[in-house]
C-alpha cells in the first residue's frame, strides 16, 4: 500500500501535461486569506506556467498580511499577484502591477532568492503544490471510489510539507519538526485517483505546524491546502510572447544600496526580498526614484540608532539633490529613508542608508 501513492505521481507525469488550481487558505477570526495558485503543467518538457494570487480579506492581521505577501523596500507589501512562466532553464516572474517579465537564469543564481528557486519544483515543474509532498508519505490507507479510482489517507512528513509547499521567508515562521516527532505531528493528506490511476484531487490540513507567537504568523489559527488537477494529457503550457519586455534579473535586479542616485526602481523582484529592488527606466512607470546613497560613518550602532541617523541623513540629502529626483514624487516634500537592518537581511557591515521619493 505504501507504494501506491509514489506511483500515481508517476502515473500522472508520465500523462505529459496537466491543468492544476490549488489553493492555499491561512485561516484567522478575522477571515481567511487565500492564496490561489493556477496554470498548466507539461511533465514531459519541464515547462510550466500559472499564476499566484492573494486574497486577503479587510481587518486581517497587517503584520502577518506583510509576512504572507513577502515584503518590499517601500511601505505596505508586495504585490498581491503575479504570473509566472518556467522552463528548465529559467524563472520569468511578472509582477502584477509591473509592465515587464523578469527572468531568473538558474545556472546564475542572485543572492537571496530563495523563493525563486523554489518556484521550481521536483515532482512537477511548477513548485509550491501538494505534487511535491505525495511521494513521501507515511500511515497510508486507501480504499476503491465509485467510478473505479481511489481515495487515500495518509500523513505528510512535516519537513516535506513546509519545504515544498512554502517560500523560505515563510517556511521560517512554521513549526520545526524533528523527524523522531514527525509521526506524533499530525499532517493528515487525502489523495485521490481516476480510474486510471491519474492524481485528481489532495488535500492536506497543516495546521499541526503552525508556530505560535510573533515568530509565526500572528491570528492564523488554520492553514489547509487543496490542490485539483484536470486536462490530464490534453493540456500544453503557454510562454510569455515575444513582444513582452523582459529584463535579465541577473542585470535588472540587484540590493537597494548598490542602485545609484538617480536611477528608478521597482519594489517587487519575485524574491520577496526587502533589500533587493529591480532598476528600471525613469522613462517609464516606476516605483521610487533613488536620490541619494549615504554611507553612515562609525560602528553600526543598532537599528534604532541607524534609523534615527537614516533619517537625518536623507532629510539634508534631499535639499541637495537634484530637483529632476526629487520632483519625481507623488507626495512633494516627502521622502523616504531605508537603513541597514538585521531582520531584513541587510549586513550591518553595509551601512548603506538608501534615500528616495514614491513616484507612484
Amino acid at each position: 500500500m505504501g507504494e501506491q501513492p509514489y506511483q500515481t505521481v508517476r502515473e500522472t507525469q508520465q500523462a505529459g501535461s496537466a491543468a492544476f488550481h490549488q489553493v492555499l487558505t491561512f485561516t484567522s477570526k478575522q477571515g481567511d486569506a487565500v492564496l490561489t495558485t493556477a496554470g498548466r503543467l507539461d511533465f514531459s518538457g519541464g515547462r510550466a506556467d500559472g499564476t499566484h494570487t492573494w486574497k486577503i480579506p479587510n481587518g486581517f492581521p497587517a503584520t502577518t498580511k506583510d509576512y504572507l505577501l513577502g515584503a518590499t523596500l517601500g511601505e505596505g507589501s508586495a504585490a498581491a499577484s503575479a504570473r509566472i512562466a518556467l522552463t528548465p532553464e529559467s524563472v520569468l516572474h511578472r509582477s502584477g502591477k509591473g509592465n515587464y517579465r523578469l527572468r531568473y537564469d538558474l545556472d546564475e543564481p542572485i543572492d537571496e532568492v530563495d523563493s525563486i528557486t523554489w518556484l521550481h519544483g521536483i515532482e512537477s515543474p511548477f513548485g509550491g503544490t501538494l505534487l511535491e509532498v505525495i511521494s513521501a508519505l507515511h500511515s497510508i490507507k486507501g480504499q476503491p471510489v465509485a467510478g473505479g479510482g481511489r481515495r487515500f489517507t495518509a500523513h505528510i512528513v512535516p519537513s516535506g510539507a513546509t519545504g515544498s509547499l512554502l517560500p523560505g521567508d515563510l517556511r521560517r515562521r512554521m513549526q520545526v519538526v524533528v523527524p523522531a516527532e514527525s509521526v506524533g505531528t499530525p499532517v493528515p493528506l487525502t489523495l485521490t485517483t481516476d480510474a486510471k490511476g491519474l492524481i485528481t484531487q489532495a488535500e492536506a490540513d497543516l495546521s499541526a505546524l503552525l508556530k505560535e507567537g510573533d515568530s509565526g504568523l500572528p491570528g492564523v489559527t488554520a492553514l489547509r491546502a487543496r490542490l485539483v488537477l484536470t486536462g490530464h494529457g490534453r493540456t500544453k503550457p503557454a510562454l510569455p510572447p515575444v513582444s513582452d519586455a523582459v529584463l535579465d534579473a541577473g542585470k535588472a535586479v540587484l540590493p537597494r544600496y548598490a542602485a545609484a542616485a538617480g536611477d528608478c526602481v521597482d519594489f517587487t523582484t519575485g524574491t520577496r526580498s526587502a533589500p533587493l529592488v529591480v532598476n528600471v527606466s525613469c522613462t517609464g512607470p516606476h516605483d521610487a526614484r533613488i536620490y541619494a546613497q549615504v554611507t553612515l560613518k562609525g560602528a553600526y550602532s543598532g537599528e534604532k540608532g541607524a534609523k534615527r541617523r537614516a533619517i537625518d541623513a536623507c532629510g539634508s540629502a534631499y535639499h541637495s539633490a537634484r530637483p529632476a529626483w526629487t520632483s519625481d514624487s507623488v507626495d512633494p516634500d516627502t521622502y523616504m529613508s531605508v537603513w541597514p537592518t538585521e531582520e531584513h537581511g541587510d549586513s550591518p557591515r553595509k551601512q548603506v542608508v538608501t534615500c528616495f521619493v514614491l513616484s507612484r
